[in-house]
């Protein structure tokens, strides 16, 4: 089904839901004729929002030995996000230390 409606009557429809949503009479209801907004957001990441968020999401690996068969896969996921968010490489050996324990590795 498909309804089209005037501004008029959209405006009378919206006057009508709200006086019944607040039980009194709105002031006046008016749908401007505006283009929409479109709001762009970036996020930096640095290698400790990487840190964070992987914190967050991820138990450490040396606490559990049933972790050792997908550590290899967890490190290459670390890297690879780290990589794509903040443009640096972590090396294998840094990456390893911090997935087995998530303690960053500051050689």
């Amino acid at each position: 089904m498909k309804i089209t409606v005037t501004k008029q009557e959209a405006e009378r429809t919206l006057e009508t839901h709200f006086f019944h949503k607040l039980e009194e009479a709105p002031l006046s209801v008016h749908i401007e004729d505006m283009e929409p907004i479109r709001e762009v957001h970036s996020v930096t990441y640095m290698s400790t929002t990487v840190q964070n968020l992987w914190i967050n999401c991820v138990p450490p690996t040396d606490t559990n030995a049933n972790y050792a068969s997908v550590k290899i896969a967890l490190i290459k996921l670390y890297r690879d996000l780290h990589l794509r968010l903040t443009g640096a490489q972590v090396s294998l050996l840094t990456a390893k230390e911090f997935v087995e324990s998530h303690k960053p590795n500051h050689h």
